[in-house]
Order: C-alpha cells, then sequence, then structure tokens
C-alpha cells in the first residue's frame, strides 16, 4: 500500500498494489464504521498530503545540543574516531556513525543514543 504517486506501471517486485486513493474512495463511501471512519479517512488523508511534500525535517534544539557536545568530547578524548561536525538535528536521530575510522569491510562501529 502507498500513495498513487510512489508507483508508475511497475509493481516494483510486488505481487499487487493498492493505492491510499483507492483506500480513501472506500472509506468516503462507506457508512459502516462509525465515528472510526472520520479517523482512518483522516490518516489516509495525512498519508497522501505527505507523499507531496516528503520527509521535512524539523529540528530539534536538545537532541542538536547533545550530537554537539558528543562532537566536542570526540575531539577531545576519542579523536581517533574522525567524528564529523554534526549539523542542526531532528528528534528522530539516534544513531552516531563514526564513518572514518579504518575498519575491516563490512563492520561499522555506531552509537545509539536512547
Amino acid at each position: 500500500m502507498a500513495p498513487s504517486s510512489y508507483f508508475n506501471s511497475e509493481l516494483k517486485g510486488f505481487d499487487t498494489r493498492i493505492d491510499y486513493e483507492v483506500i480513501l474512495k472506500y472509506y468516503e463511501s462507506s457508512y459502516e464504521m462509525g465515528d472510526r471512519l472520520t479517523y482512518k479517512k483522516y490518516l489516509i488523508e495525512a498519508a497522501i498530503e505527505k507523499s507531496t511534500t516528503g520527509y521535512q525535517k524539523i529540528d530539534d534544539a536538545a537532541v542538536s545540543k547533545f550530537w554537539k557536545d558528543y562532537w566536542i568530547l570526540s575531539l577531545e578524548i576519542a579523536r581517533e574516531l574522525y567524528m564529523n561536525e554534526p549539523g542542526s538535528k531532528p528528534s528522530s536521530s539516534s544513531f552516531i556513525y563514526f564513518r572514518n575510522i579504518n575498519l575491516p569491510k563490512g563492520v561499522e562501529l555506531l552509537l545509539l543514543t536512547t
């Protein structure tokens, strides 16, 4: 299931697809769900709208400060991690990757912050 804008004529590896717009049309013609219908329609409409705007990062001051403080600390005590200076971060930024260190191929070092 996805907004119709995500598909072209291909199924992209799936056997079938259902467009959000088809589900919304079904909900708009349905009266059997009572109060739940309003909520379900709202969710589908919101998903369709989000597909037109894409991901919108909302900066989180506290998370951005944590990342910046962690970067400063890494410069002081673990410079060999070569952590890049972070910019502003959204609240969902929970993994710090250390990509510039010399590790074997396929091995990653990361910190889970939550």
